[in-house]
């Protein structure tokens, strides 16, 4: 795939859509995604083993701002954070641990994959 022809906004959908299928291969249940908050956005809500897992996804086809993984700054954990309390406060019947997991994606210009994922990765 020519993910370097993407605008931004689709890249960021094939990044999410690429988590999805590795979390699928992971036995993660897709839950949800994309859903909108008064603090953003949760990109993929899975589960697995009885835990939700709120999951940031990061993208990037270029190491010049860093790794994937280093745009998750502790103002988007903010954002992370709050969003998934609010899940809870407007999903009251749903009563499970959870916690928040970043996946990180980096494609280099040969179009391979590095994919790592951060389990636990924001503190509640």
């Amino acid at each position: 795939m020519g993910n370097f022809h993407l605008s931004n906004r689709e890249f960021g959908e094939w990044g999410e859509q690429i988590a999805v299928d590795y979390l699928n291969n992971h036995n993660v249940k897709i839950v949800d995604r994309n859903i909108r908050t008064n603090y953003g956005e949760i990109d993929i809500i899975g589960q697995k083993d009885g835990v939700l897992i709120f999951f940031e996804v990061k993208a990037r086809r270029t190491e010049d701002f860093g790794n994937p993984e280093d745009a998750v700054n502790y103002i988007k954990q903010e954002h992370i954070r709050n969003s998934a309390l609010e899940f809870f406060q407007t999903n009251q019947e749903i009563e499970m641990d959870w916690r928040i997991d970043v996946i990180a994606i980096y494609v280099d210009k040969k179009n391979k994959l590095q994919i790592r994922w951060f389990k636990n990765a924001i503190a509640d």
